[in-house]
């Protein structure tokens, strides 16, 4: 298993987090996952940046007892 996604199901568990939405899991992740009692939803590269945000908005919106935290990365590569 990648030791940041260990480490960040780890932290998301520490801080009470039920699902964790992130991309490209390994089934070892997912096994790890099922161990921790965590939901885990798996978007596509397209997704994470494009749609991620809005879902947040929304999962907000209906649940707005709820905490959401967004991370937005920008992307390392450079384009000539």
């Amino acid at each position: 298993m990648n030791e940041i996604s260990k480490k960040n199901m780890l932290q998301a568990i520490d801080q009470d987090c039920q699902c964790y939405i992130t991309r490209d899991f390994k089934y070892r992740d997912v096994l790890f996952a099922k161990d921790l009692n965590l939901s885990l939803i798996d978007v596509s590269y397209y997704a994470e940046f494009i749609v991620l945000k809005e879902l947040c908005n929304k999962i907000s919106l209906h649940f707005p007892m709820l905490t959401i935290d967004y991370y937005k990365f920008t992307n390392p590569y450079s384009y000539f």
